[in-house]
């Protein structure tokens, strides 16, 4: 994947090298030890990435303990053990339930953040 995004994605958008893209596209910001971006996240914020994801490792998140500990404490991580790249598939026939689980995780996630936000007022 990297040797495609040198070649084509670096490439037909400006970037310096590959680092300079995965820098600029990534939540985190640079990869150089500090948190970059994460740290500013100022509203709670679920990141959820399968372990077995093919194309995107879960390193991309950086150091969890980092992300999770970083900031004023605004970031969840959600990584399964499975998922894959394309939604978590469920069943023999993974289209006759779309993308159920992850809408289904985002949607609990959602629900008990206003459910908090209430309790609070």
């Amino acid at each position: 994947m990297q040797d495609i995004d040198k070649v084509a994605v670096v490439r037909y958008n400006g970037f310096r090298d590959v680092m300079h893209y995965y820098s600029e596209m990534s939540a985190l910001g640079d990869f150089d030890g500090n948190n970059g971006r994460i740290t500013n996240v100022s509203i709670p914020l679920l990141v959820l990435h399968a372990l077995d994801d093919p194309l995107i490792t879960w390193r991309s998140v950086g150091n969890p303990d980092n992300v999770i500990n970083s900031g004023q404490g605004y970031v969840m991580l959600l990584l399964t053990k499975g998922g894959g790249h394309v939604g978590w598939p469920l069943g023999y026939n993974p289209r006759a339930h779309g993308w159920y689980w992850m809408n289904s995780a985002i949607d609990g996630f959602s629900k008990a953040l206003v459910a908090a936000s209430a309790s609070q007022s």
